[in-house]
């Protein structure tokens, strides 16, 4: 009786050891391929913002709030030493995986498969590079599987002060991008539904998010002309409907930006096939002038301009779904380097990934009839980016999903899955933390 538990046990330690490495490596990785060589394009963005927060920049008005908080802070932490932004990006980067595996076993995953998640995250070579970049994403990641983490602890202690901290935190991933808005939504949902439904915790939970959603939304404003408490998709959205390759802004007659999306210049099919989305084929321009004091004004009558042809939407939202599927992630899959070359190939796993994780998901719910956190988040996530269409979709917006999908298919793997009990809740009959009836 004692030999399989030994063997789970060995498991565990090699696991742990692997993840030790892994952890290390990802460390590694950020000084050596270090993000303050990569400052240009959104990266120069990003890390400029960090340095003129309080600007009353376009741009940054634009951009969601809180990486750019978080820039500012590492840059005034750091004095902008290249090796202590290599070490503090390491860091975050190591400490992502690690705060989904504390959500996988708040969740029910026992040790072993909770580590084999924790392994995977760690060694995925899309989920490792990405750190070598100042994007969203990289902060992103990590406040979602925080924001995991936090709803599971809520459904295991249905209490007040937990339900307050999985608000926060699902307000902060928020805050660094809205691709986090669909499973915060579905999370906290779950987590009101299952704990005390008492609209006071609504009440307190929507006084959290004003506190830290209001001043941005003020801040915005007075820069744009209308409020974008968690940033504007204004730019991509006009550059969607529009199918044109650039769009060129003059902002209050005199600043000068254009845009172009990484897509309209990418064979996301490549070696199999030379297709290119119709944007990337056609080269066209779109100008946009707006003023801060017309508010929304400018921005609309741009969007009227746009002749609107059915057909044409449709035609968008099927290269959507190929480039949510294919698309290479940029930048860290671009160039001719070893770490491009190991992007471009890895990314051939995240459309059959997706498929296999979606079809499991639903046949166990079709199978036990309630829902659990893991499957639901990755469902929702997975859906929402796969079906959009309001924005050209990119590789790089894959990204907070694939943390997801890999702790799914684990969890799918898992015997049993959710059926790890503490004793405490072997003794009351509890159900197992994340799921719901």
């Amino acid at each position: 009786m004692t030999a399989p538990w030994r063997s789970q046990d060995f498991g565990a330690r090699v696991l742990l050891a692997l993840i030790a490495v892994a952890s290390a490596l990802r460390v590694v990785l950020c000084v050596v391929y270090n993000p303050m060589a990569n400052v240009s394009s959104d990266m120069a963005r990003h890390w400029n913002h960090g340095a003129r927060f309080f600007d009353a920049t376009f741009m940054s008005a634009i951009d969601p709030p809180l990486y750019q908080l978080y820039l500012s802070a590492l840059r005034w932490l750091s004095s902008d030493h290249p090796l202590t932004i290599g070490l503090a990006t390491g860091l975050l980067s190591a400490t992502m995986p690690w705060l989904y595996y504390r959500a996988a076993r708040e969740l029910g995953l026992e040790q072993v498969p909770a580590r084999l998640a924790w392994l995977l995250l760690a060694i995925a070579p899309s989920l490792l590079t990405v750190y070598s970049f100042f994007l969203h994403s990289t902060l992103l990641m990590a406040l979602m599987g925080l924001g995991l983490w936090m709803s599971a602890r809520h459904l295991r202690k249905l209490d007040r002060p937990s339900w307050l901290w999985s608000a926060l935190v699902w307000t902060l991933a928020i805050l660094t991008k809205r691709t986090a808005l669909p499973v915060a939504t579905i999370c906290l949902a779950v987590g009101w539904w299952k704990g005390s439904r008492r609209p006071t915790d609504l009440v307190l939970a929507a006084a959290v998010m004003a506190a830290l959603l209001i001043p941005n939304a003020i801040r915005s404003h007075s820069i744009l002309g209308f409020p974008a408490p968690v940033g504007s998709g204004v730019i991509s959205h006009t550059n969607f409907v529009s199918g044109a390759r650039t769009i060129r802004i003059q902002w209050n007659g005199n600043e000068n930006y254009h845009y172009a999306s990484p897509s309209s210049f990418q064979y996301p099919l490549s070696p199999l096939s030379d297709w290119q989305i119709r944007t990337a084929r056609e080269d066209s321009e779109v100008q946009v002038t707006a003023w801060a004091h017309h508010g929304w004004v400018d921005w609309q009558r741009a969007l009227d301009a746009i002749p609107f042809a059915p057909e044409r939407w449709l035609e968008r939202w099927g290269e959507n779904i190929l480039l949510y599927l294919f698309a290479p992630a940029w930048p860290e899959a671009m160039g001719t380097s070893a770490i491009g070359e190991l992007n471009r190939a890895f990314r051939w796993v995240w459309a059959p990934l997706t498929m296999i994780v979606l079809a499991g998901n639903a046949w166990w719910f079709a199978r036990h009839r309630r829902l659990h956190l893991i499957p639901l988040a990755t469902t929702v996530l997975a859906l929402s980016l796969l079906f959009q269409n309001s924005y050209p979709m990119e590789g790089r917006y894959r990204k907070p999903v694939e943390p997801l999908l890999l702790l799914n298919a684990v969890w799918l793997c898992q015997p049993r899955p959710g059926a790890r009990k503490t004793d405490i809740r072997a003794r009351t009959g509890q159900q197992p933390a994340g799921a719901a009836t």
